[in-house]
């Protein structure tokens, strides 16, 4: 039969879900969840390979949530279901630990034959990615506020011994438009999405762009991607400075349109400069930022 792999968080997944048991998806106007704490579901907000993502309300409260809907059944085509179930049981398990400002809440798990659904905050604002898209870039002063919340919770992630692994634009969300008042948001811990862009050369949304030179090196040596050793902390810090590069000037600092052997060797050889027209206005201080967060030693990188 078919288990949850690691299953602390998740429980034996029914055999009902992995032999092709047809449970219908839950249609927007539903409830779904315990008796005792029932939920509606709302509208579509977004959705990948094997997830739907909604917004809900909890009927108990009327407090409006977000709900992530993992299709198990489609999860299952995307092959390697047992990893897949693996990052899924560790998503869960860190977002139980991890209580903070900065990171995205998760209220409640449910579990069907067919489907996991996450209960989580719902943030308004969207991702930091489409704000640095509409904008091109963020001013200093607007970037500094982004990148001191962004730090925030990366020191607290840091300080519970967990390792993000996939920091960029699209998982760190906003609770509001308004940049003065928008708290930032950290998202999307351990479903991967990089698991499913493998294949893929570089685009401008692939987190191949945010990876670390350390991590680039030690590719290859385990199937695994996450459980390397020697990829730690410093590769989160890494990714938070080619960050921090796009919202201060609006392009990434390494070549996208390259291969992926291409683009490894420019991060793995540390070549990327500030050779944009905007960077004339960019404060020094914001520059020595990202210059001792993009650099090649991960032992010489800034520490959350």
């Amino acid at each position: 039969g078919l288990r949850m792999a690691g299953g602390a968080a998740l429980g034996p997944v029914g055999i009902a879900a992995a032999e092709g048991g047809a449970e219908e998806p839950p249609r927007p106007g539903s409830a779904f969840g315990p008796a005792e704490d029932q939920f509606e579901l709302g509208d579509e907000v977004g959705s990948g390979a094997a997830a739907r993502v909604h917004t809900c309300k909890r009927l108990k409260t009327s407090e409006q949530l977000a709900v992530k809907i993992i299709n198990l059944q489609r999860l299952k085509l995307l092959g390697d279901f047992d990893s897949h179930l693996q990052k899924l049981d560790r998503e869960v398990r860190i977002l139980q630990e991890l209580q903070h400002p900065r990171i995205v809440r998760l209220h409640k798990v449910h579990r069907t034959a067919g489907f996991v659904f996450l209960v989580m905050e719902l943030v308004r604002g969207g991702e930091l990615f489409d704000r640095i898209v509409q904008n091109r870039c963020l001013g200093d002063a607007e970037a500094k506020h982004v990148f001191r919340q962004l730090l925030d919770g990366v020191g607290y992630m840091h300080s519970r011994h967990v390792i993000h692994r996939d920091l960029k634009p699209e998982n760190i969300l906003l609770t509001a438009m308004d940049p003065d008042s928008a708290v930032l948001k950290l998202a999307d811990f351990g479903i991967s999405r990089r698991a499913r862009r493998s294949h893929e050369c570089s685009t401008f949304v692939g987190s191949v762009d945010y990876l670390a030179p350390e991590v680039w090196q030690s590719r290859g040596t385990t199937a695994e991607g996450s459980a390397r050793p020697g990829y730690g902390k410093a590769a989160d810090m890494w990714s938070l400075g080619v960050v921090l590069y796009i919202m201060l000037c609006g392009v990434q600092p390494f070549d996208g349109s390259l291969c992926q052997d291409g683009l490894a060797n420019q991060i793995m050889g540390g070549r990327w400069q500030f050779d944009v027209e905007h960077w004339k206005v960019v404060s020094d201080s914001a520059k020595d930022l990202v210059s001792r967060l993009l650099k090649v030693d991960a032992g010489a990188r800034l520490t959350a």
